[in-house]
C-alpha cells in the first residue's frame, strides 16, 4: 500500500535508507540526508509503500527552486527489494511527475552505487555530470527531460 508518510514512519525510513547505501564505501548514515526530507517544503509530495505493516521503501518528488518545472527524485529501498518495491515506487513517481507537469527531474546518487544506477537508466536517466561531496564521496546527477502534453 502507497500512502503518506506518518510522523512515526521516520525511523524505519531512516533504517531503510541506511540499508539502500550500506555497500557504498564512505556514504555514512544518511541522517542529514533524513532531516532534509523532514523539513517538509513548497512542491514536496513524499510517499512510503508499506506491506503487512512493514515499510518497504520510501519515495519522494521536490520541486527544485532553481530549475522551472524541474523535480529532484528520491527512491529508497533495500537492495534486494529493488526489483518489487523499487518499480513500485518509481512508477508512483513518475505519476506525481506527470501529475506536476514536470519538464524535468533528476536523481543525485552515490557514483559507486552502480546497481542503483543502472536501475535508473534503465528508466531512461542518463548522467549528467559528478562531483565530489563534501565527505571526498563522488557523486552523480542523472537527469531526464519530460515531454509535457499540450492541452
Amino acid at each position: 500500500m502507497l500512502r503518506e508518510p506518518a510522523e512515526t514512519d521516520w525511523p524505519a525510513i531512516l533504517d531503510l535508507a541506511n540499508r539502500s547505501v550500506a555497500h557504498v564505501s564512505g556514504a555514512g548514515a544518511q541522517d542529514e540526508w533524513l532531516a532534509n526530507r523532514r523539513n517538509r517544503r513548497r512542491g514536496q509530495r513524499q510517499f512510503v509503500l508499506e506491506e503487512e505493516g512493514e515499510l518497504m521503501g520510501y519515495g519522494a518528488i521536490e520541486a527544485s527552486d532553481d530549475v522551472r518545472g524541474g523535480y529532484r527524485v528520491f527512491i529508497v529501498t533495500t537492495p534486494e527489494r529493488r526489483v518489487d518495491a523499487g518499480e513500485l515506487l518509481f512508477a508512483h513517481a513518475r505519476a506525481c511527475l506527470d501529475a506536476e507537469g514536470a519538464a524535468q527531474s533528476w536523481f543525485i546518487e552515490y557514483a559507486e552505487d552502480t546497481p542503483f544506477i543502472r536501475f535508473i537508466e534503465k528508466h531512461g536517466y542518463s548522467e549528467a555530470r559528478r562531483f565530489d561531496l563534501p565527505t571526498g564521496v563522488q557523486a552523480v546527477v542523472l537527469s531526464q527531460s519530460h515531454t509535457r502534453s499540450q492541452s
